[in-house]
């Protein structure tokens, strides 16, 4: 394994954060024991594992830099648990059981369905589609893409699993919520207009962080114009 800098930057700008309580959040651990792990100059293979049990981030790119960031599999599979998708269908080898039907998960035909996806952009540039949902077409303006939120971005405005509408490169006025690039991951957050710039926050107890206006097109994604999300 290399050195811990450059394992752990290869595992911040995988996971779309920016500090260590973050990262905890993800590893599901303390801060403090990512504190430790620098002051020891070590990570320990535990950490990369966790990781690609969250986010489906490749063992071997965190370690080494080598192979794909992202583990495509892992991220079908890390999505379809987040749905509910528990049930395998049996392999070929083994005697076909009978089981009651799964319910189905779309009621609508599927030529009313809109594609959701990941938060979590690519190394090409895209989202990957994560599922299928139907909404009523008055809330899917022109060109809008439908996106399903890992955290809870701005709660209670905006909680985990909330699919967020997003129209990509519209103009945000102050008070918008908008989506900003933190790492390769879309993070929704309101945008007030200062001088020189936009301030971006997620809640008064998180602070809010200032994007100058000749890197605002680096970071802006888009506006976001609606959402549905559970309670």
């Amino acid at each position: 394994m290399q050195s811990f800098e450059a394992v752990y930057a290869r595992m911040l700008f995988a996971a779309g954060v920016r500090t260590q309580t973050e990262l905890a959040k993800i590893l599901d651990m303390k801060q403090a024991s990512i504190s430790e792990g620098k002051k020891r100059g070590s990570i320990p293979a535990e950490w990369c594992m966790r990781l690609y049990d969250a986010c489906g981030v490749n063992f071997d790119w965190q370690r080494f830099g080598i192979g794909p960031v992202y583990d495509a599999a892992k991220l079908k599979e890390i999505e379809g648990f987040r749905r509910g998708e528990w049930y395998e269908p049996p392999q070929e080898d083994v005697p076909l059981q009978l089981h009651e039907p799964d319910t189905p998960f779309y009621p609508f035909a599927v030529h009313d369905e809109t594609p959701v996806h990941s938060v979590v952009q690519m190394p090409d540039g895209s989202f990957p589609e994560v599922l299928k949902q139907v909404f009523p077409s008055e809330f899917l303006p022109a060109g809008a893409k439908v996106f399903r939120l890992l955290n809870a971005d701005m709660s209670p405005v905006l909680n985990k699993g909330a699919m967020v509408a997003v129209l990509q490169g519209a103009s945000a006025v102050d008070g918008d919520v908008v989506a900003v690039f933190e790492g390769r991951q879309l993070c929704f957050r309101r945008a007030h207009r200062a001088e020189d710039g936009w301030t971006v926050e997620a809640a008064q107890e998180q602070g809010a962080r200032f994007i100058p206006d000749e890197e605002w097109p680096i970071y802006y994604y888009g506006k976001a114009v609606w959402a549905f999300q559970p309670l």
